[in-house]
């Protein structure tokens, strides 16, 4: 089990995600890709995580993941399976 990627104080209190979003890629299309790392950061529900699963791409969108992720470290993870195993 992994910890969430974001905590929020109120009243003094730690709060964890509400909603964690995950997003499996593969060689994401980049427009569709950046559009909907984008719609989760328009939420206006602030107690959210985005994981983004790197399923073995072999293009630029692991770049794209890893750009989003270090401009909102609080709220995102990368994480990779580098064989492509999630296909079912």
């Amino acid at each position: 089990m992994t910890e969430p990627a974001t905590t929020e104080s109120v009243n003094g209190a730690e709060r964890q995600p509400v909603v964690s979003v995950i997003t499996i890629f593969h060689n994401a299309p980049v427009g569709l890709f950046e559009e909907a790392i984008a719609s989760a950061l328009a939420q206006t529900e602030h107690r959210w995580e985005l994981l983004l699963v790197d399923d073995g791409s072999t293009d630029q969108s692991p770049d794209i993941a890893r750009r989003a992720v270090a401009a909102n470290p609080e709220r995102m993870r990368l994480l990779t399976h580098p064989e492509g195993v999630t296909g079912a």
